[in-house]
C-alpha cells in the first residue's frame, strides 16, 4: 500500500477544469470514470466505484499516514466522519460481492 503511483493529467481544449486542481488529494483509478463524465457534463446515470474528483465534496486526510499504518477505527471521537465512511466502504464491498456473483458490474 502507498508504494506505487501512477501520475494522472486531465485535459481540457480551454485549459480551464471546472475547478482549482489539489495536487495533494489522492484519487484512485476507479476515480477516473466519473470524473471524466463530470467534465463532460454526462446527464444519464452511470455505476462507478470511484467519485468526481472535481467535484466540491469534501475528502479525508490521507497525507499523514500515507502508507495506511495508523488504524484510525480506534479514534472515533477525534475523526467523526470514520463511521461514514466504515458504512460506505462496506456498501461498496457489498455491491461488489453482489455485483460480480449476478455478473452486473454495469449499470
Amino acid at each position: 500500500m502507498g508504494r506505487f503511483l501512477i501520475p494522472i493529467f486531465f485535459y481540457t481544449p480551454g485549459g480551464q477544469l471546472p475547478v482549482k486542481c489539489d495536487s495533494t488529494h489522492l484519487i484512485q483509478q476507479t476515480d477516473i470514470t466519473p470524473s471524466l463524465l463530470g467534465l463532460l457534463n454526462y446527464p444519464k446515470p452511470f455505476f462507478s466505484f470511484g467519485k468526481d474528483v472535481f467535484s466540491t465534496d469534501s475528502t479525508f486526510e490521507y497525507k499523514k499516514d500515507f502508507s495506511l499504518k495508523n488504524n484510525l477505527l480506534g479514534k472515533k471521537d477525534q475523526f467523526p466522519q470514520l463511521p461514514f465512511m466504515q458504512r460506505q466502504m462496506e456498501a461498496i464491498i457489498q455491491q461488489y460481492v453482489t455485483r460480480m456473483k449476478d455478473n452486473k458490474l454495469t449499470y
